[in-house]
């Protein structure tokens, strides 16, 4: 895949009527009475602060199930985007498979055919 790998970052902002107002327009974005949080592929939003891998434990848990809502919409749209690669590698992938299996089979059929020799043939 050449196309360039989309990277999500979780951003905070204080509640106020600009931020809202801000905020808005963002595909995933979370108002609380006490914080607004955008998640976002875009520029950092101005007067926020990132949320990094360490802070997310401070994260109520209402906002680690909105986080996994938000990954999981990422993840259905990357699939979408990319399912005809995601099926021709499942395709790949299963061929494969049923051709180790079949080689597998083959050789146990060889291990337990009587040979020749062993009969006094």
């Amino acid at each position: 895949m050449s196309e360039e790998t989309k990277t999500y970052a979780l951003y905070a902002l204080q509640l106020t009527e600009e931020n809202v107002i801000k905020a808005m327009p963002e595909r995933f974005m979370r108002a609380t009475p006490d914080y607004i949080l955008i998640y976002t592929d875009e520029e950092q939003p101005k007067k926020s602060v990132q949320i990094g891998i360490e802070d997310i434990r401070r994260l109520t848990n209402a906002d680690r199930e909105w986080l996994s809502v938000c990954n999981l919409a990422v993840i259905r749209d990357e699939m979408a985007r990319n399912e005809p690669q995601i099926l021709e590698r499942l395709s790949s992938t299963i061929n494969y498979i049923e051709a180790a299996l079949k080689e597998a089979a083959n050789a146990d059929k060889k291990e337990k055919e009587p040979n020749d020799e062993q009969h006094g043939e």
